[in-house]
C-alpha cells in the first residue's frame, strides 16, 4: 500500500515538475515491474532490446532497465519502446524516469569582480535562466577557444580583458595596421567592439567590473567599422586567421532604418563560404550575427543579407521575459540571449561589460548586446567539443533552445518536425548547459553531408504572375527534394527563397511560405519606410522555421506554396501594380536523418499557422496561380548547385 502510494505521488510530482519548472526531461532509463526475479526481469529487457541494469535498491519485484538507442535526456518520450512494454504480459508496471530538478543548497556562484551581482543575465537567480553558471561548475570556461570581434576595433590594454586578448585574432584592416585598438575621440563612438569583447570574455575574479560568458577563451578584435566599409574591406576581415579563430561575432549590419535591402556584396560572401568551407581544418567557422534593432521602424531582417546568410546564425533579443519591440524580427532569426533596452531606467536589467578607457559600463543595448552572449555560449560548447562544425552547432542550438521565458508572447508555431518557433526568437532563449551536454563528444556525430536542392520556376509549368493591390498571387512549386540525385534533401535545414519582382512600391510586398507538411511562415513583411521602386532582383529570403521537416511526402512528391500581395493599407487601391520575373527554391538539408534526431520520435502533431492576421483574413480568397497540373521537369544528371548558388548570389541586388 505504501508503495501504491509513493508510485502515485511520484507521478503528480513528475507532472508538477514539469509544467511548472519545464524541467521534467525524458531520460533513457525505465524503470519496470517484473514478477519472479532478476532472471525473468533480464529475459524481459533482452526481448525489448533494452539493457539490464539492475535491482532497484530494496524494492521487491522494481528493475532498472536502460534504452541506448535514445537519447540520454529529450523533450519526447519513447512511445515506441513505451507500447512494447505495454504489451508485455511479464511487465507489471513501467515508467520512463524524467530528470528532476533537485538543488544543491550552497550559495549561488560568487566572484569578486564589482558588478558580478548586477549581471542577472549569467547568474541562476531567474526562474528562466540561459544555464551558464551550471556549465562553469563543471569547469568550462571557454578555455582553448578563439572568439574574434568583428567591428570598430578593440581596448585590448583594458585590465579586464588583457590577460585573455589574442593578437593572433586581431588586425585593423580600416587602417591596415596589425593593432586593433580604436581611434579614441571625445564622444567615444568606438566603444562598440570592446563592449562586446567584454560580454564574451572579460576576465573573472579579478576584482575589475564583471564576468564575460566564456571568461578564460582568448578574445582578439578585427576593426573593420572604423573607416570606409569596402567589399573588399569585409571580404578581408571575414577571411582573417580561418585556420586560428573558432567564432567570429558581429553586432552590425545595413541601417536597420526600415528601408534598406542590402548584403555582403561578392567578395564578402565568397569570404564567408570559404570560412564555412575551409575554416577550423575544414569545420568551418561559426558567425554568430545580431538580428537587428529595426523594430521600431517596422523593419525585417530578412531584408539584410547578413543575418540570412545560411551560414551565420541570427540571435534576437528577450528583456525582462518579454520580446522587446527593438528586436527585428525575420524567418532567419535562429535564437535569442537576454539583453536592455535603451532608455530603460529599470536597474534590474542592465548588461555589464567592459568599456574604453578602462572602464566598465552597463549601458550597453540591442540585440548588439545579445549576440556576444550567444557568442560566448558557444565557446562553451567548442571547449567541450572542438570537432563540432558549423553546422552541428547550428543543429545544436535549435534543438535545444527554449520558449518558456516567452511561451505567452503571440506568434509561436509549430513546425512539422514538432519544434516551436517565432520570428523574433528563432527557437527560443539559448540554453548553455544543454547545449554543452548535447555537444558531448561522447554521444555527439556529426551531422550528414549537407546538399542543396534546386527547383526554379524554368522547371516547372509558371505562368506569368502579376502582383495586384489586394489580390494574393500564389506560387504552387512541386517539390521531389531532387530525389535519385546527388542533391537530395529529405530533412530539411535551411530555405531559401530568391524572388525576382518587378513592383513600384518594394515596402507593400508581403511573402509567406507554406511547406508541404502544412507550416507557414513569413518571409517577408511590409515595410512602409521602404518606398523603393526597385522591386527585387533574386533577393534570398531565408527561413529557419522548416528546420526537421521532411521536404516531402512519403512518395517523394509534394507541393510547397508562395503567397505573394501588396499588403499596405496606406497604399492607393489598385494604383500598383507588377510582374513576378522569375524565381527559384533552394532547400538546404540532408538526405539522411541526423543521428541525434534518430533518438527521438518525431512528431504526429499537426503544424500550428503562425500569427499572420492579414494572410488568414485573405486566406480562403487565394486562388492557384495556374489551373493547370504543375509538373517538375525531370534533370537527367544532377545538378552542379555550387556554382549555381555563386552565381545566384551574385545576382542579387
Amino acid at each position: 500500500m505504501y508503495l501504491f502510494y509513493a508510485l502515485l505521488l511520484s507521478n503528480s510530482l513528475g507532472f508538477i515538475l514539469s509544467s511548472k519548472q519545464g524541467a521534467g526531461l525524458y531520460t533513457n532509463e525505465f524503470a519496470v515491474k517484473v514478477l519472479g526475479g532478476h532472471l525473468v526481469a533480464k529475459e524481459v529487457a533482452g526481448r525489448h532490446g533494452f539493457e539490464y541494469i539492475d535491482k532497484i535498491g530494496t524494492l521487491a519485484d522494481y528493475y532498472l532497465f536502460k534504452q541506448q538507442s535514445i537519447p540520454t535526456r529529450s523533450k519526447r518520450s519513447a512511445d515506441t519502446h513505451i507500447k512494447s512494454l505495454n504489451d508485455d504480459p511479464k511487465v507489471e508496471w513501467h515508467k520512463q524516469q524524467i530528470s528532476l530538478v533537485r538543488e544543491k543548497r550552497e550559495e549561488d556562484k560568487k566572484f569578486d569582480d564589482p558588478r558580478w551581482d548586477d549581471q542577472w543575465y549569467l547568474r541562476d537567480s531567474r526562474k528562466h535562466s540561459m544555464n551558464v553558471v551550471p556549465v562553469w561548475n563543471r569547469g568550462i570556461t571557454g578555455k582553448g577557444v578563439v572568439v574574434s570581434v568583428l567591428d570598430d576595433g578593440l581596448e585590448y590594454t583594458n585590465d579586464d580583458l588583457v590577460r585573455n586578448y589574442d593578437k593572433e585574432a586581431s588586425y585593423n584592416y580600416n587602417a591596415n595596421i596589425n593593432d586593433p585598438l580604436p581611434e579614441y575621440d571625445e564622444t567615444d563612438f568606438n566603444n562598440h567592439g570592446t563592449r562586446c569583447a567584454g560580454e564574451i570574455a572579460a576576465e573573472a575574479n579579478n576584482g575589475i567590473c564583471g564576468v564575460g560568458v566564456a571568461y578564460n577563451a582568448k578574445i582578439g578584435g578585427i576593426c573593420v567599422l572604423d573607416g570606409d566599409v569596402t567589399d573588399a574591406t569585409e571580404a578581408r576581415a571575414f577571411g582573417h586567421r580561418n585556420d586560428y579563430i573558432d567564432i567570429y561575432s558581429a553586432s552590425w549590419g545595413p541601417s536597420d532604418n526600415g528601408m534598406t535591402l542590402e548584403g555582403p556584396e561578392e567578395l564578402a560572401y565568397d569570404a564567408i563560404e570559404i570560412a564555412l568551407e575551409k575554416g577550423r581544418n575544414g569545420k568551418g567557422n561559426i558567425f554568430v550575427w545580431a538580428a537587428g534593432n529595426g523594430g521600431y521602424s517596422d523593419d525585417d531582417c530578412n531584408c539584410d543579407g547578413y543575418v540570412n546568410n545560411i551560414g551565420t546564425i541570427a540571435i534576437g533579443s528577450i528583456v525582462d521575459n518579454t520580446i522587446p519591440q527593438f528586436t527585428e524580427k525575420c524567418s532567419a532569426v535562429m535564437a535569442a540571449t537576454y539583453s536592455f533596452p535603451t532608455g530603460d531606467q529599470n536597474d534590474d536589467h542592465l548588461i555589464i561589460t567592459t568599456d574604453l578607457h578602462n572602464g566598465c559600463t552597463d549601458e550597453f543595448s540591442g540585440t548588439s548586446a545579445s549576440a556576444p552572449i550567444a557568442a560566448g555560449i558557444i565557446a562553451l560548447a567548442l571547449e567541450k567539443n572542438p570537432d563540432l562544425t558549423w553546422r552541428d552547432v547550428q543543429h545544436i542550438v535549435v534543438w535545444t533552445s527554449k520558449r518558456d521565458v516567452v511561451k505567452a508572447e503571440p506568434g509561436w508555431f509549430q513546425n512539422g518536425a514538432g519544434l516551436w518557433a517565432h520570428r523574433a526568437v528563432g527557437f527560443g532563449l539559448m540554453d548553455a548547459e544543454a547545449i554543452v551536454e548535447m555537444a558531448d563528444p561522447k554521444t555527439w556525430k556529426t551531422v550528414p553531408k549537407q546538399n542543396q536542392c534546386v527547383i526554379s520556376y524554368k522547371d516547372v509549368h509558371f505562368k506569368d504572375i502579376y502582383i495586384k493591390r489586394d489580390e494574393i498571387a500564389t506560387i504552387p512549386i512541386p517539390v521531389d527534394g531532387c530525389y535519385g540525385t546527388k542533391d537530395y534533401v529529405k530533412y530539411v535545414e535551411h530555405v531559401e527563397f530568391f524572388l525576382d519582382l518587378t513592383y513600384p512600391y518594394r515596402g507593400s510586398i508581403s511573402v509567406n511560405m507554406t511547406s508541404n507538411s502544412g507550416t507557414n511562415t513569413i518571409l517577408l513583411s511590409p515595410r512602409k519606410f521602404d518606398t523603393s521602386e526597385d522591386g527585387l532582383f533574386y533577393w534570398p529570403f531565408t527561413s529557419v522555421h522548416y528546420w526537421g521537416e521532411e521536404s516531402t511526402s512519403s512518395d517523394n512528391t509534394g507541393e510547397w506554396k508562395v503567397s505573394i500581395w501588396d499588403s499596405l493599407e496606406f497604399a492607393e487601391p489598385g494604383k500598383y501594380y507588377g510582374p513576378i520575373d522569375g524565381w527559384y527554391l533552394i532547400l538546404h538539408g540532408t538526405e539522411t536523418l541526423p543521428e541525434y534526431r534518430q533518438k527521438t520520435k518525431p512528431t504526429t502533431q499537426k503544424p500550428k499557422i503562425s500569427d499572420s492576421p492579414a494572410v488568414k483574413d485573405k486566406r480562403s480568397s487565394q486562388k492557384s496561380a495556374d489551373d493547370e497540373p504543375v509538373v517538375i521537369k525531370r534533370r537527367s544528371v544532377s545538378r552542379e548547385n555550387r556554382d549555381f548558388l555563386h552565381s545566384l548570389h551574385r545576382r542579387r541586388k
